[in-house]
C-alpha cells in the first residue's frame, strides 16, 4: 500500500494534482559536503521554500535550479536551517551552532515538515486511485545535471544506468576523452548505455547534449573481470577523535592513489607500502569554528562517518568509523 501511494503521488504531479514532488519525500540518509544523490536534490529543493534557508538567490542551485550535489552552498544553507530549529535538532544532541552535517536530528526536524505536506496530499488525492495510466514523458529541464550511475565498477560490456536531469532524447557520454554517442533518454532523467572496450582504470564520467556539458567527480572503474576488487576488513580505530589516523587492512590496495571517500567527503592520493593498509587522518570540515585535533570536546555527539576504497582495482565495500566529539 505505502509503495503503491507513493507512485500515485508521482503520477498526480505529472498531472499538476499535487503541487510538489517532494511530498511523499522521506530522508533516510545522512548527508554531507561532497555528497551525491537523490537526496540532496530532494534538501535543496526543501531549502530554497524559504528565503532564510534557501541554498542562493540565482543560478545553480537556486529554486528552480537545484542539483544533486552537496556543495558549500548547500552545507551553509543547512547551518541556517539548523540554526533555526536549534532547540530541536542541536540543543537534545549538545550543540550550539549548527555544523552542516544532516544527521538524525536533522533529518527528524526534515521529515516533520515532508509527513505534514504528504499527508495533505494522501488526501487531497484519495478520490483519483484508478483510472491513471503514465506513459514515458522526457522532461524539459533547464540545466544538464549528471547525478551517479547505478554501478561504479564492472567490466568492458557492462550495462549502467545515468541518472540525472536536463538529458535530451540523444546525449553524448564521456568515460574520460572516450565518447559514447547518439546515447538515448526517454524520460530526460535517465539513460542506459554499455561500458565501452577500452583500458581498465578510472574514468571520469561526463554527458555532453545542446545544453552543454557536466562537471562532477561521477566516475566509474572499469576493471579486469579477473581481479579482485578491494576489501576492507577492519578499520582501527572503530571510534576516533577529530584529527587522529585511522588505519585500514585489507586487500586489493594499490601502492599509490587510492582515493578514499567518506561520507563528508573525499581523501585523494592515499598510498599503502604493502598494498594491504592504508592510513588517513579524518578531518571533516576544518573550517568549523572550535574545532581542535584529538581533543575530546565533550559535547556526547558519535558521528558514524562511512568509507569506501577507490583504485583501479575497483571499488571496496563500505565500513563506518565513529568520530566523537
Amino acid at each position: 500500500m505505502k509503495h503503491f501511494l507513493l507512485s500515485l503521488l508521482v503520477v498526480c504531479v505529472i498531472l499538476g494534482m499535487v503541487h510538489t514532488v517532494s511530498a511523499e519525500f522521506v530522508f533516510e540518509e545522512n548527508l554531507s559536503i561532497g555528497d551525491s544523490s537523490f537526496d540532496v536534490y530532494e534538501l535543496q529543493k526543501f531549502l530554497n521554500t524559504n528565503i532564510q534557508t534557501q541554498i542562493t538567490q540565482s543560478g545553480t542551485g537556486s529554486a528552480g535550479n537545484e542539483t544533486y550535489y552537496f556543495g558549500n552552498l548547500t552545507k551553509n544553507a543547512v547551518i541556517r536551517f539548523q540554526n533555526m530549529y536549534k532547540k530541536e535538532i542541536l540543543e537534545p544532541v549538545g550543540l550550539e551552532y549548527g555544523t552542516g552535517y544532516v544527521g538524525a536530528s536533522t533529518r527528524a526536524k526534515l521529515n516533520t515538515f515532508s509527513q505534514s505536506t504528504r499527508k495533505n496530499s494522501i488526501e487531497s488525492s484519495s478520490d483519483i486511485l484508478d483510472e491513471i495510466v503514465v506513459p514515458h514523458v522526457l522532461h524539459e529541464y533547464k540545466d544538464l545535471i549528471l547525478a551517479n550511475p547505478s554501478l561504479y565498477t564492472g567490466t568492458v560490456g557492462t550495462k549502467i544506468t545515468l541518472h540525472g536531469l536536463g538529458f535530451e532524447s540523444i546525449n553524448t557520454v564521456y568515460f574520460g576523452e572516450t565518447k559514447i554517442e547518439n546515447v538515448e533518454s526517454i524520460d530526460g532523467e535517465t539513460m542506459s548505455f554499455l561500458v565501452p572496450d577500452i583500458s581498465y582504470g578510472k574514468y571520469a564520467l561526463e554527458v555532453k547534449n545542446s545544453k552543454g556539458k557536466t562537471d562532477t567527480d561521477t566516475f566509474f572503474v572499469i576493471k579486469d573481470a579477473s581481479i579482485i576488487s578491494p576489501v576492507v576488513e577492519s578499520v582501527s580505530p572503530s571510534e576516533i577523535l577529530y584529527g587522529q589516523k585511522v588505519t585500514l587492512t585489507g586487500s586489493g590496495f594499490t601502492l599509490k592513489n587510492n582515493e578514499i571517500r567518506t561520507s563528508y567527503g573525499v581523501i585523494e592520493g592515499v598510498a599503502s607500502r604493502d598494498e594491504k593498509t592504508l592510513v588517513f587522518e579524518v578531518r571533516p570540515f576544518p573550517d568549523t569554528p572550535g574545532i581542535e585535533d584529538g581533543v575530546d570536546m565533550g559535547q556526547n555527539v558519535t558521528w558514524p562517518i562511512t568509507i569506501r576504497v577507490i583504485n583501479d582495482n575497483g571499488v571496496s565495500n563500505t565500513e563506518t568509523v565513529v568520530l566523537t566529539y
